[in-house]
């Protein structure tokens, strides 16, 4: 897939900004740096909400930070039309809308996942969740076979193997 010019920009250009890093820092120090949507502290990206004409009149608020499996998520359903921010009135309403829409589509509902993560990876209800599944992560950040044999996954792992777990019972 070839990035229009506007995307080569923002990549390579405004990411790398003074502008964008002082934004950053300054998300990074009011909010906790876990996924707004499943509450994982690996692989923390920040998703805007919606881009504002110009990129230099950005806010915090318009920010959230998202793991990178909610974030391509929540990129494709708005790629896809699934999610409409520009018909929301406000931040919060943007957010719920993308917040469900990517919970529907990793099978996340009605699972309380930041209850998972407060009590470091212990899962409620004794179901499987993003973050407890990031939690059998190797320090280098990928899974080892014995990681993928302990969660009931073959080797090598199928695509899809993170969503067919999510909502299942502990092994």
């Amino acid at each position: 897939m070839s990035l229009s010019p506007r995307q080569r920009w923002y990549r390579e250009v405004y990411l790398q900004s003074p502008e964008w890093k002082a934004i950053r820092r300054t998300k990074a120090k009011r909010t906790n740096k876990r996924c707004a949507i499943c509450a994982s502290d690996r692989e923390i990206d920040l998703h805007h909400l919606f881009y504002r004409r110009d990129l230099s009149e950005t806010q915090p608020s318009d920010l959230r930070w998202l793991c990178r499996t909610c974030h391509t998520t929540a990129h494709q359903l708005l790629a896809a039309g699934k999610i409409a921010p520009r018909k929301a009135t406000n931040h919060h309403v943007v957010f719920a809308c993308t917040k469900e829409a990517v919970k529907k589509a990793l099978g996340l509902t009605g699972v309380n996942l930041f209850a998972a993560a407060a009590s470091s990876a212990e899962v409620p209800d004794g179901v499987i969740t993003l973050a407890w599944i990031d939690s059998k992560r190797t320090s280098a950040g990928g899974f080892s076979k014995e990681a993928l044999a302990s969660m009931g996954v073959a080797w090598p792992p199928p695509r899809g193997w993170r969503k067919a777990l999510l909502g299942k019972p502990l092994p």
